[in-house]
């Protein structure tokens, strides 16, 4: 079976057989008696404004995010180094927002892809401004290029 977004890892497992997780691109059985930990680490590279006196303002930045979800306390460990200023800022919100609806600001296994959205998101925000900048300083170049003589004499 296949996932659906919202229902990963819902409902009861049968431990009296193998249980068989079938993900895009991976195999994951569970033996009765043991336990599942799925593990989720990648770096996500973007663009920001770092606001110092420079001629470029942009500064290339990363993001490392790790997850590790146990299947027994279907609990999951997270780390997340070096996010945005606004990526801290929405995690912030969406926590204390469920902290008011559900009263718990545990992030459940299918809260799990709206966090690793929400650094996907973080992380495009830029991009558009940044191209557009490079794209007026290569057409700056482009037209001084016209004037200048190339030809060595």
């Amino acid at each position: 079976m296949y996932f659906q977004r919202g229902d990963v890892f819902e409902g009861s497992v049968d431990y009296g057989k193998v249980q068989t997780f079938d993900l895009p691109g991976h195999a994951i059985s569970m033996v009765p008696g043991t336990n599942l930990w799925l593990e989720f680490c990648y770096c996500l590279r973007y663009i920001a404004k770092h606001g110092r006196e420079q001629q470029n303002p942009w500064s290339l930045r990363q993001t490392a995010v790790y997850q590790r979800y146990d299947s027994t306390s279907r609990t999951s460990k997270w780390m997340i180094i070096q996010p945005s200023e606004r990526l801290q800022v929405e995690l912030t919100e969406y926590l204390e927002l469920k902290d008011t609806i559900t009263g718990s600001v545990t992030i459940t296994s299918c809260d799990a892809h709206t966090v690793h959205a929400m650094v996907f998101s973080s992380t495009e925000r830029n991009w558009r401004e940044y191209m557009n900048t490079l794209q007026r300083e290569l057409s700056i170049l482009v037209s001084t290029g016209d004037f200048i003589d190339l030809r060595q004499e």
